[in-house]
């Protein structure tokens, strides 16, 4: 039985508050309810039989543990599994989820067997007190649903002091304030978040930019810091266990999944898990703006996650843990390399990420003779990048009140030097890329501090 929790109705925005339903969705609803026997003489939804797809095939790879290069899927090798997705067909050939529905108009809270396969997921990753979930075309679509359902100009989101720039950009036209909290490699450091009071997003495990991940403990901690000063919990992190959603027994948690980076990209979806109030009060804001998730891929997920279809869940939970354990190997090749051509110097230094995809390496610019760090940082990037490498400094994901100028950045007394001199760098390419793209970050910084 679920947990009812607590009423947080207060946290809503006016336009949390005063939204009304799409009626023409409401029709929608009713129509639904009504069964196919339903002459449906209101809705213009074209029939199945005119749509330009009846079925489609996806190629996907088998999920076994082992993400290594000599093992990658290819057509031929016998490592790929097809999905078939079809228009109705026989009893024993129809998809988990017939395309006359997955393509049609539908509800903004997302396909039924979509959130059932993902309520699903959810019971086996973290036994949530409260399972209510809205599909979503991926992360910062959630995030910048829940800023317009919590927020109002003048209020202020606390997250960590580095996060990721399209987080940080998505409320700031609604003349919403971020309130940067210090971290450390173990994420979000509690006794600097308990001086805080109001509301607080809490960012990846894996955390972009800086790699950190927090521990139990402190999640424990900063679960009972809401509950003593109500706040309410964004989780928008890659971590499975233990994550705040599953401790979450107030309701004020609501967690933000995406298939980004587990699937791929390009499907544009994701889903939040929240309580029954919440999950409704998206659903007005999803109808009335972006309307439900897209249909293609929400087909594939529910194909993907059915047992006897595709994968089913534990499946997924096997392919992902293989993609642990890649990126795990590429992290070590990347630590490696940067330990040789870059650490060696005596110039940079970082910690060893314990989760997602990202190096936060410290470069020790007291040892250069000009002071301006940020300026230092973006002239190091810049010649990197003449050098046909990539690397992100520090200031873009910077949290601070004058966090941003009109033409660009600006140095003010909220940014400590100390903690604006780092570079972003992924182990995400393949190791030969890895392996180049070091050595020249090696060869740029040496040469770099001698001018």
């Amino acid at each position: 039985m679920a947990a009812r929790g607590l009423d947080l109705s207060h946290h809503l925005s006016r336009e949390g508050r005063t939204r009304l339903a799409n009626p023409m969705k409401e029709t929608f609803r009713r129509v639904s309810e009504a069964g196919p026997t339903m002459i449906n003489l209101g809705n213009g939804n074209p029939v199945p039989r005119l749509f330009a797809v009846d079925a489609f095939d996806v190629h996907v790879s088998l999920p076994t543990k082992s993400h290594s290069p000599n093992k990658l899927a290819t057509p031929g090798n016998g490592n790929l599994q097809t999905l078939q997705l079809v228009t109705g067909g026989a009893p024993d050939t129809r998809s988990a989820i017939d395309l006359a529905i997955a393509l049609q108009y539908s509800s903004g809270r997302g396909i039924d067997k979509a959130i059932e396969v993902v309520q699903q997921l959810n019971e086996v990753l973290h036994k949530p007190p409260h399972n209510h979930v809205i599909m979503t075309s991926g992360s910062i679509d959630a995030l910048s649903k829940c800023f317009r359902m919590f927020c109002d100009q003048g209020d202020t989101i606390l997250c960590e002091e580095f996060s990721f720039p399209g987080t940080i950009n998505a409320p700031l036209a609604m003349g919403v304030r971020w309130a940067p909290v210090r971290i450390d490699e173990d994420g979000i450091i509690p006794e600097e978040l308990e001086s805080v009071l109001t509301m607080w997003d809490e960012k990846k495990a894996g955390q972009n930019p800086t790699g950190s991940t927090l521990t139990p403990e402190r999640r424990q901690r900063i679960y009972k810091l809401a509950q003593q000063h109500d706040l309410l919990i964004l989780e928008d992190v890659s971590q499975i266990s233990p994550s705040f959603l599953s401790l979450d027994v107030d309701g004020r948690v609501l967690r933000i999944d995406t298939l980004s980076k587990t699937l791929v990209p390009g499907m544009r979806l994701g889903w939040i898990t929240c309580t029954q109030f919440f999950a409704e009060k998206l659903l007005l804001l999803t109808d009335s703006t972006t309307q439900h998730a897209n249909g293609f891929s929400q087909a594939i997920l529910c194909e993907l996650f059915t047992t006897g279809r595709g994968w089913g869940i534990d499946g997924y939970i096997t392919w992902c843990r293989g993609l642990r354990d890649e990126y795990q190997r590429r992290r070590d090749v990347l630590m490696s390399v940067l330990s040789k051509e870059v650490l060696s110097t005596g110039l940079a230094s970082t910690h060893v990420p314990k989760a997602g995809m990202f190096f936060w390496v410290e470069i020790h610019v007291e040892k250069h003779r000009d002071i301006r760090t940020m300026v230092l940082m973006q002239q190091l990037a810049d010649q990197v990048f003449e050098r046909n490498v990539m690397v992100i400094p520090a200031a873009p994901f910077a949290v601070v009140p004058a966090y941003r100028v009109h033409d660009g950045f600006e140095e003010t007394p909220d940014m400590q030097p100390t903690r604006l001199n780092h570079l972003r760098i992924t182990f995400a390419p393949e190791d030969d890329l890895i392996e180049r793209g070091i050595k020249v970050l090696g060869e740029v910084l040496v040469d770099f501090f001698k001018q």
